[in-house]
């Protein structure tokens, strides 16, 4: 079972019908079956048959400056080192609507490299910050996206830290500041 079926069921309620979105870095399983699928020209997983819609960088989405409703990512941001992730969390911001919802899932990188030892699963090399969690990425990548958003942020509506034996998801919505 993917990463992204484990946690469908949950995140799924944060998104309307009928509202225009992507996963980033679906890897052939997408969030919703209308999502719009996005990954590498040549993605490095495949957990999944159906098709790829949109082939890129997620650090370069090809879509409009707030044309999309939600952004659904699984086990992707944290292949990145956190100042990349400061500069892609921030590039996803401005394609959402106002409204609009980021969903992540990512790995508290300690508890998946302990999964590992546990299981004999080989760790995942592509992961670059070996303190990598979820309140680091609060406070290394969400804080700094939302001083460079200000007046807009990413307010957290959701978020879980322990979802499974190493993974936690965060749900944002693209709002301006409370006066």
């Amino acid at each position: 079972m993917s990463e992204t079926a484990r946690s469908r069921d949950r995140l799924c309620q944060f998104v309307e019908y009928n509202w225009l979105g992507v996963d980033v870095g679906y890897g052939g399983d997408p969030f919703l079956p209308d999502s719009i699928c996005f990954d590498l020209p040549t993605p490095y997983t495949k957990v999944g048959h159906h098709p790829q819609h949109l082939a890129g960088d997620c650090r370069a989405l090809p879509f409009l400056d707030g044309s999309l409703d939600y952004i659904y990512s699984s086990h992707l941001i944290e292949d990145f080192y956190y100042h990349e992730q400061v500069e892609i969390i921030f590039h996803w911001a401005t394609k959402l609507q106002f409204g609009g919802r980021l969903l992540l899932v990512a790995p508290d990188q300690p508890k998946f490299l302990q999964h590992c030892k546990n299981t004999g699963q080989p760790t995942n090399a592509a992961h670059k910050e070996p303190d990598y969690t979820f309140g680091n990425f609060v406070q290394r990548v969400l804080l700094p996206v939302n001083q460079r958003l200000y007046p807009v942020v990413l307010d957290r509506i959701y978020g879980v830290e322990d979802i499974d034996d190493y993974s936690w998801e965060l749900v944002l919505e693209k709002t301006k500041v409370r006066t």
